[in-house]
């Protein structure tokens, strides 16, 4: 028989993404009959015709997908011949709500097409803001319910033209059942308002679809020195120029975010290639339908290292404007200059290019960075509806641009880095979330739903979907309640789009957190079962499951804050771990820390703690006599008294108090707070004004250019402070006295920050790769996984990936490489815990 038929079911991200399109258009240039729906399931597909064509039909749908689908399961079962006369796109089928194989799509960033349109004066879409296609624009954060389709989307009340809607309907349009599509004839529109101060009434506003002409006008405010509110794909921007130091000092002090970098808005590559190297992988990643933020190392020299005061003034960005010719378009970028306090003191800007319609045309029409952050009370969720906006960032903003397609859930940008080749995920959010992982081999808890309510900091929320784990967009920090709010939100968002009860949730062992209270409630309350898992076993699950791996592994964890099973704060440790359990193979030595909490905000006090652990008092009360202490006591005094300004002889007193007696003081392994305190004897002198600050500073005094001779003469011990690997209790533990004593000598000394950073840096890498030796020596396991936010430290990550991926130090020794599992989309910081929590829970077997 010359002719057959195949039922095709798909699952996976095949909705919103141009797939039905894409297989019409395969279907109909084979000659081939049947039809392709949306379910809930996925797509179905029914195919008939001659043989051949049939097969090289399935052939190229699993070969050549729309290129942003992402298909999860591919089932093709032939069945009895059934003749159609024609291929058709049939109406989704919104039935069998329970099964829950489709995944909504990630925003995604602008295709070329779309750009060049809004760009081509000819185009009915010149200029319009809202220009998107199957290929690119909203997606997640306009939709209602599943499966997508425009009914449930925020674009609903905007009808279709009678050209938008022949597009719509037309197989062979890229905007064939583009829900989004719209025009300047039909579609959303933008507006101003010139205050956010008093109480305006936002519902009388007009939204013009004359975008062009509104962001033009948005962008004279910003060049004249006003600082604005921009709404877009997730929420809104603050933009301001990037070129004036009084404008930026200005927002530094009313968003009161004194030091932490802002991101930037470049028209071009070019621009951005102005101030900072871009490796082919990182502009792959700026290019890409995620159009991230990007970590860029700054190029060398003050042009792009900007002090204070080096700014332009603001008649520049007007005469580049008007400027008549090319010669005078080149000269205005080689002479602009970045103000130096969007990233003081850091080797690394975060870029990204326009990445929506409205972005583009502001960025054409601003014709220079622009600083583009997240617009939202420092450490709250971002802004994402004007009436809020207004409330919360009227001591900020001069005034506000808004548009008309509701947004229902904030999606802040996505922030990434490139390192040894390879992209990683800081935040995960638009672009990239929701984020959809394929669980390795069998489950435990088949057929059933979990949540994972992730960590204090830095959260996320997932859900296990039969073997696939969902994981939500960045969220926050919940011990703030707006952000805990948007937790219990986003939650109810999930579960609404996949009609998701859960039977468990599970939670970080640390029980007195919001998330964990909502987890514990919700399990009482809807008689599920309540599970909590160790903060740094879930870090390692995360890349375990991403990389879908069961086990054993070394797992790497290394953060800054984290309870421990012993009640201590870990986050310097060695797990030897699968998805049944962990041991506890290797830690770094423990200190005592006087009021944690306020020691993590101000990290003298970590270091003067540290100190007296190793140097001082708690060190010597076994072994020398009272005049001896006193000694190392004054000595360590003396020092503090000479280096560190911000501690008072009282609270140094406390201090020495406190850990001597073990008073009010918790023990932490925290590799975090480890380099928390080194940074304060390098030279880091002030309160931190947000996490991770003091431990950036140490790693920014390294030059750039030794950071890829980071592991040079290591096996010789050349330029590396020392440390000691002793065990207590069947774990190793890496004693690093040493290398406090020797940095605290070296400062005495003269010798620059710089260097006793590099010094500490390798001393870490050698210890944690001769511990990592020891442990794979000791178990028989060679394959090992990195995770926690201290690897977010270059100098750390691309030491350790060197040395791991290149077998042991000395030649001689001929031990194998390690095989490395590394995070991807889901990131090596807490973000990533409520996946690993969530890849337990389906693993376990009751």
């Amino acid at each position: 028989m010359n002719n057959k038929s195949y039922k095709i079911r798909i699952t996976g991200r095949v909705q919103g993404v141009g797939f039905r399109p894409h297989v019409y258009r395969l279907a109909c240039e084979r000659g081939l009959g049947g039809y392709i729906n949306n379910s809930v399931n996925g797509v179905e597909i029914e195919v008939s015709g001659a043989h051949s064509a049939v097969d090289d039909f399935v052939d190229a749908l699993k070969k050549f997908p729309p290129p942003l689908a992402v298909i999860e399961d591919f089932q093709a079962d032939a069945m009895a011949f059934k003749h159609f006369s024609k291929f058709e796109i049939q109406i989704s089928d919104a039935t069998n709500l329970s099964v829950k194989s489709v995944f909504v799509s990630p925003d995604l960033g602008i295709c070329g097409d779309c750009a060049r349109e809004i760009m081509d004066k000819n185009d009915r879409r010149f200029g319009y803001a809202f220009t998107n296609c199957t290929n690119c624009g909203p997606r997640y954060t306009i939709t209602r319910k599943l499966p997508y389709d425009r009914p449930v989307t925020t674009m609903a009340e905007f009808k279709m033209c009678a050209k938008c809607q022949a597009e719509y309907e037309d197989p062979l349009d890229r905007r064939f059942h583009a829900q989004p599509n719209a025009c300047p004839d039909c579609g959303p529109g933008l507006a101003i308002v010139e205050s956010l101060e008093g109480s305006a009434d936002f519902g009388k506003l007009e939204f013009s679809r004359d975008t062009a002409t509104v962001i033009k006008k948005a962008v004279r405010l910003i060049m004249d020195g006003r600082i604005g509110a921009l709404m877009g794909l997730g929420g809104f921007h603050i933009a301001c120029r990037a070129d004036s130091d009084e404008i930026v000092a200005r927002l530094r002090e009313s968003k009161n975010r004194p030091s932490k970098p802002f991101a930037l808005m470049a028209p071009s590559l070019d621009w951005i290639r102005r101030f900072c190297e871009v490796s082919p992988e990182e502009e792959a990643l700026l290019r890409s339908s995620v159009s991230p933020i990007v970590l860029l190392r700054r190029r060398g020299g003050g042009d792009t290292d900007a002090e204070p005061g080096r700014g332009i003034s603001s008649g520049a960005c007007a005469a580049a404007d008007n400027g008549t010719n090319k010669d005078g378009r080149l000269d205005f970028m080689q002479n602009y200059k970045l103000s130096g306090l969007i990233a003081p003191e850091n080797n690394y800007l975060g870029f990204m290019l326009p990445y929506t319609p409205l972005h583009i045309i502001l960025m054409n029409e601003a014709k220079a960075p622009l600083i583009m952050t997240s617009a939202n009370i420092s450490d709250e969720p971002i802004c994402y509806r004007l009436g809020e906006a207004a409330e919360k960032l009227s001591g900020i903003c001069d005034f506000a641009m808004a548009h008309n397609r509701e947004i229902l859930i904030p999606c802040d940008d996505s922030v990434c880095f490139v390192e040894g080749g390879k992209a990683f995920t800081v935040r995960p959010s638009r672009g990239i979330a929701p984020c959809v992982i394929s669980a390795a081999g069998e489950c435990g808890a088949a057929g059933k739903t979990s949540m994972a309510v992730g960590a204090i900091l830095k959260n996320t929320v997932s859900f296990n979907l039969d073997k696939k784990i969902l994981v939500s967009q960045y969220i926050g920090d919940t011990d703030n309640l707006d952000n805990f709010d948007l937790l219990v939100s986003t939650a109810d968002r999930f579960r609404e789009l996949y009609n998701l009860t859960p039977d468990a949730f599970v939670c970080d062992r640390h029980h007195g957190s919001n998330a964990a209270g909502y987890a514990s409630d919700a399990a009482v309350r809807e008689g599920a079962e309540f599970i909590s898992i160790g903060h740094h076993y879930a870090h390692a699950l995360s890349v375990m499951a991403e990389n879908g791996v069961e086990g054993p592994v070394i797992g790497l964890s290394f953060d800054g804050t984290g309870l421990g099973e012993d009640g201590t704060v870990w986050g310097g440790e060695f797990l030897v771990c699968d998805t049944a359990g962990y041991k506890r193979a290797g830690y770094f030595e423990p200190f005592r820390v006087s009021n944690y909490d306020g020691a993590v905000k101000s990290v003298s006090k970590l270091a003067l703690c540290a100190a007296y652990e190793f140097y001082g008092c708690a060190a010597a009360k076994e072994k020398e006599n009272k005049a001896g202490i006193k000694n190392k006591n004054e000595d360590i005094m003396s020092f503090f008294d000479e280096f560190d300004l911000l501690l008072t002889a009282t609270e140094k007193n406390i201090i020495l108090k406190a850990v001597e007696g073990g008073v009010n003081t918790v023990k932490t392994t925290s590799l975090g707070r480890i380099f928390d305190a080194m940074a304060v004897v390098a030279g880091f002198n002030r309160q931190v004004s947000f996490e991770g600050e003091a431990a950036i500073w140490l790693e920014m005094q390294v030059p750039p250019e030794k950071k890829d001779k980071i592991t040079d003469g290591l096996d010789e011990g050349e330029s590396v402070y020392p440390y000691k690997i002793s065990e207590r209790e069947g774990a190793l533990v890496i004693e690093w006295r040493e290398m406090l004593k020797c940095a605290m000598a070296d400062r005495r000394t003269g010798v620059p920050a710089g260097t006793v950073s590099y010094k500490f840096h390798r001393g870490v890498i050698k210890a944690v790769h001769e511990t990592a030796r020891k442990i794979s020596e000791r178990f028989n396991i060679n394959e090992i996984c990195l995770s926690g936010g201290v690897f977010y430290n270059r100098l750390l990550l691309s030491g350790l990936l060197k040395l791991l991926g290149a077998g042991s130090l000395r030649a001689e020794k001929k031990l194998a490489p390690f095989k490395i599992y590394l995070p991807d989309r889901v990131s090596f910081g807490d973000s990533a815990i409520s996946a690993g929590q969530c890849y337990y829970a389906m693993k376990r077997k009751n």
